[in-house]
This record gives C-alpha cells, structure tokens and sequence, in this order.
C-alpha cells in the first residue's frame, strides 16, 4: 500500500509541490514517510491569522501489495499537545482514475464525507481494494487556534534559581502525526 500526491494533468505526471495535490489523478510522486511538510505546510503567524479556516489535501491510496485486500482501516497517532487534527474521506475513482479536485487547499471537496480516525480506537474502515486498485483519500486539517495562541502567549518562564529572571521555553519545531493503515 503506498500513498501518491495528486495532479490534474494527467495521471503519472511529477508532483513536485505537496500543497498542490488537490486531487485529479495520481501523480508519479509517493508521499515520503517522515518528512517535514509532507502532507501539510509549517504552521506560520499567517496560517493562525486565517484562523479555523480547515486545509485538504488529495492524494491516492495505491494497492502494491500483489493481492487483493480486504477491510482497509486507516487511523492518525497524534503527539501530546497537537495543533493540528486531520479528518479522512474516502473516494471511488472514476473509470479513468481520477478523483475531484479543488482549486486551492482551502476548498473543501463536495464529494467527499470526512471522518475523525483519533487513534486505533476510532479507525475508519475504507472498504477492499483490488490488486493493483486504487482509491481516493481527503485529509483535512484543522487547527486548535486556541492552543497555539496559548503557547504562543507562554514562551518564557521563572529560571529556578530567581523567580525575578525568566528563560525561553523551548517549544517543539514540529509536530509528527503518524497516518497508519491496515489491511486484511
């Protein structure tokens, strides 16, 4: 099982920009395990300025496994004290392979009902996938403004030896949520 970025110019063609895979058709880019920005840009003051506003991001979930598999379940592992919160929509391809796509990652895709997967406990199951099948996933992202601006607000704090003198809390640079995925 492998996740590809999407383009609407036509299927195998390069993705080169992750925050343009806003569906249409499987790109010849997988997404990279474990790599800053892979799915979603950083969490910039512009981003927390535009608020609660959700991300999207369309990509392609490819069976390479060499067998038909059945009751696909995908779920998100967060870090303690997240930002973020993704929400998964699993979409039918059409005959030609090709998914909805949205003109920016702010646009919502209409056909596409998203569900909260926090966790093994509250997986969600995307159905069987054919050998060699693929099926369309949405992720949403959504932002805990409130917390962010929270942290943001909380950077220094009394050092231990003089309650009158402060030091720089070190925040985390980034935040690591796991996509799994299991099969039958």
């Amino acid at each position: 099982m492998r996740l590809f970025y999407t383009i609407t110019s036509g299927v195998d063609q390069i993705q080169p920009k992750p925050s343009n895979s806003l569906g249409g058709f499987r790109s010849s880019s997988p997404v990279p395990n474990g790599t800053f920005s892979n799915l979603f840009g950083e969490i910039s003051k512009l981003t927390v300025q535009r608020g609660d506003r959700p991300q999207y991001i369309g990509l392609i979930l490819r069976n390479e496994t060499g067998a038909a598999v059945t009751n696909v379940e995908i779920w998100f592992d967060y870090p303690e004290g997240a930002y973020s919160t993704f929400r998964i929509a699993a979409v039918a391809l059409t005959a030609n392979g090709q998914m909805e796509d949205v003109p920016n990652s702010y646009s919502k895709p209409l056909n596409a009902t998203f569900f909260e997967a926090n966790g093994s406990a509250n997986l969600v199951g995307v159905g069987d996938i054919a050998q060699d099948g693929q099926l369309g996933i949405w992720i949403e992202r959504t932002l805990d403004i409130d917390l962010i601006r929270q942290t943001q607000a909380n950077i220094y704090e009394p050092t231990a030896e003089d309650p009158r003198r402060f030091q720089p809390i070190e925040l985390d640079k980034v935040e690591d949520i796991k996509i799994n995925i299991k099969w039958d």
